[in-house]
């Protein structure tokens, strides 16, 4: 959110944009593709990323002339992920929990209006539509997404859901935010949320709350598995396990016992 107080510095603000179009799911560019996908004039474009590339921030492949992230930033998300308690423990609790169940497991947050994974540990199960670190996802289309979702107030669930329809992503998507608000209330008080085939056709996942100090939902943590898993005794044990892992992780975090009050609503990652 803009701070009125201090000057916005337009050439900052271009530069940001650039490096946040590289993800995952695209990794690379050429020239012409990233400055149609920011927006912004090709000369302009051309600028920015040189600037980058010469400080670091992004690279070039010489044969194939297109742009990367460079090296810099790892040692910036390095120092990110090393000194960030809910990362560093995090991690530790997740190692556990993929060794338990043999699921990959992970650990989301709220970052704008999407899900942003910030560990993940793969199990010895792997599910294609898992999550890696710096992914991104629809909230209403996943278990990380809908305990997200639960902890915020209602304006603010409006706010991100808008009046909808939802996108669907498989036949199984809730698209009607009335329906998914109705499942948020079903979430919270089962302490746990379900994705049933509906970000993927070939997964489905579990995600339960982790809290910090001041009973805010801090993050989620997840396993997912093959959608064939649909065995209820095997469902039940998953469900515990996740609850038990997130509990040990909010303790990790000093969140107080659950049964000491009510808890307030999540804040966003990105504040």
């Amino acid at each position: 959110m803009r701070n009125a107080e201090y000057p916005v510095i337009r050439s900052v603000q271009k530069a940001l944009r650039i490096l946040r179009a590289f993800d995952n799911q695209r990794p690379e560019f050429g020239l012409t593709e990233l400055s149609n996908h920011c927006g912004f004039p090709k000369s302009v474009t051309h600028k920015l990323v040189r600037t980058l590339a010469d400080a670091g921030f992004l690279e070039q492949d010489q044969a194939t002339r297109r742009y990367r992230i460079g090296p810099v930033i790892l040692t910036v998300a390095g120092t990110y992920l090393g000194t960030n308690p809910l990362i560093r423990e995090g991690t530790a609790v997740l190692h556990r929990l993929a060794g338990t169940t043999g699921h990959t497991a992970t650990l989301g947050v709220l970052d704008r209006s999407e899900v942003l994974y910030i560990a993940a540990v793969e199990g010895t199960q792997a599910v294609k539509a898992s999550a890696r670190v710096g992914d991104r996802r629809p909230l209403h289309a996943t278990a990380t997404g809908k305990v997200l979702l639960s902890g915020l107030s209602e304006t603010e669930v409006d706010r991100l859901l808008g009046p909808g329809p939802l996108p669907a992503l498989t036949r199984s998507t809730i698209t009607n935010p009335a329906v998914l608000k109705q499942e948020l209330d079903a979430v919270r008080k089962a302490g746990v949320a379900y994705n049933l085939r509906e970000r993927s056709e070939e997964a489905s996942a579990i995600a339960a709350p982790v809290y910090d100090h001041t009973r805010r939902i801090a993050a989620a943590v997840s396993v997912a598995f093959p959608a064939t898993v649909q065995d209820q005794r095997v469902l039940d044990e998953l469900t515990a396990g996740m609850k038990a892992h997130a509990q040990e992780l909010s303790r990790r975090l000093g969140a107080p016992d659950q049964g000491d009050g009510q808890v307030v609503t999540a804040g966003s990652w990105s504040q």
